[in-house]
């Protein structure tokens, strides 16, 4: 069995956070041709697999502090689609 535990720092949660933000804020500046380019189902795939070849990598070459980023980016990212979500459906 391999052991698998990740080092919990705040450096690597923050940079998870603070990254998602800062993609967030660059893909909303360009949000009609992300949208045009998102609605491609290659693109979709494409993006899919990308993200989880470069986290295999990433954990491969710089180990396993990469999955707290990548964690801490995904759930600050539903964070956003929550408050998003929820500023839509208060506003109808």
């Amino acid at each position: 069995m391999v052991a698998f535990d990740p080092p919990l720092t705040l450096d690597a949660v923050l940079v998870g956070v603070f990254g998602t933000l800062a993609l967030e804020a660059a893909l909303l500046s360009r949000r009609t041709r992300v949208r045009t380019l998102w609605d491609s189902g290659s693109v979709r795939a494409v993006a899919v697999v990308s993200t989880l070849v470069a986290v295999a990598v990433a954990v491969a070459v710089v180990g396993t502090a990469v999955l707290v980023v990548v964690l801490s980016g995904v759930v600050t990212y539903l964070f956003v689609l929550a408050v998003v979500e929820l500023r839509t459906r208060l506003s109808r």
